[in-house]
């Protein structure tokens, strides 16, 4: 389908089970980049050292305790797109996910329900090599299996994203 014909792009794929994880990872990943691991493992180091001296003592105190809370809320979160992703595949029999792109913007449609998002809600695309995500409202992001999403699809959003900044 031509998109500068102004036909909409449009595809659709069976929700895999494993989406989901593979979405979060490749986030994590591209956010956080190999700083990520190495801040995790320098974090209770640097705390440790804090923690020796009698004045930053209260301070290491206070970072520790924000770390616990980020972390709780991070497991939270995860737990929580996990129960989603498990109701979804327990009360679907049809796991169909179908997308329209089109000049108003993307369409997502499952026997879940439907979205639609209009261009000024979205700000990103992520390509990766298993996961395309589309982030929209700031880091809410849809996600899709990179072998399902035509490469046309990501040229376009990504044309649509550039031309509003």
């Amino acid at each position: 389908m031509l998109e500068h014909a102004g036909m909409p792009i449009e595809f659709e794929f069976t929700a895999p089970p494993e989406l989901g994880s593979k979405a979060m990872r490749y986030l994590l990943w591209r956010r956080g980049g190999p700083a990520g691991p190495i801040a995790v493992i320098l974090l209770p180091v640097i705390i440790a050292v804090m923690a020796t001296d009698r004045e930053m003592r209260p301070v290491a105190y206070i970072v520790v305790g924000a770390a616990i809370m980020l972390f709780v809320l991070f497991l939270l979160a995860v737990a929580h797109r996990r129960r989603i992703s498990r109701h979804f595949f327990e009360s679907n029999a049809d796991r169909t996910v179908r997308v329209a792109i089109d000049e108003a913007g993307l369409a997502v449609k499952s026997a879940a329900g439907s979205s639609a998002l209009p261009w000024n809600a979205i700000s990103r695309v992520w390509a990766g090599k298993d996961v395309v995500l589309v982030f929209y409202h700031g880091w809410h992001y849809a996600a899709f299996p990179r072998q399902a999403v035509p490469a046309n699809a990501i040229d376009f959003i990504s044309a649509k994203v550039k031309s509003r900044s």
